[in-house]
């Protein structure tokens, strides 16, 4: 894909726009994020490649959650779950990689709501909100989506 270098490497759980936790390997390179599935193929490069040029902004939560929103400017959001096998800590590597692999001044919004449009149509947009919670799951209701997070 016209990378030169790999900076970051990672399972995940891709939310899909039904609010299904999708196996995925996620990359960030020099250049772009990509999303594998778990058999390290590149299923759908339109919606699974994201230039660094297309991110407007990188959402979290102050919480013990591990999920990160990538708004974009084509609106196909990425919602992943960094929540690892071996239990690390991930979302603050990866949203470190990625700003500085991004190589310009990228917002990160630390918040307890945030929006997401992962529906692939222009304004279909679902509002996420933080709550504490047994486990950290995604826990959905019409056009709103619950992140639960163990404290």
């Amino acid at each position: 894909l016209g990378d030169k270098e790999v900076v970051f490497a990672s399972t995940c759980h891709k939310i899909n726009r039904s609010g299904g936790a999708d196996d995925r390997v996620v990359l960030l390179t020099d250049s772009k994020i990509i999303k594998l599935t778990k058999d390290f193929k590149l299923a759908h490069p339109k919606t699974n490649v994201v230039p660094y040029t297309n991110i407007i902004s990188v959402k979290t939560s102050p919480f013990s959650d591990k999920f990160v929103i990538i708004e974009t400017s084509d609106g196909n959001d990425v919602l992943l779950n960094l929540d690892s096998a071996g239990g690390e800590e991930l979302v603050s590597e990866f949203i470190s990689r990625l700003y500085v692999a991004g190589g310009r001044k990228m917002k990160v919004d630390v918040g307890e709501s945030h929006t997401v449009n992962n529906s692939h149509k222009a304004g279909v947009c679902k509002t996420i909100s933080y709550r504490k919670g047994s486990s950290s799951r995604l826990a959905s209701g019409k056009n709103l989506w619950y992140i639960e997070y163990v404290n």
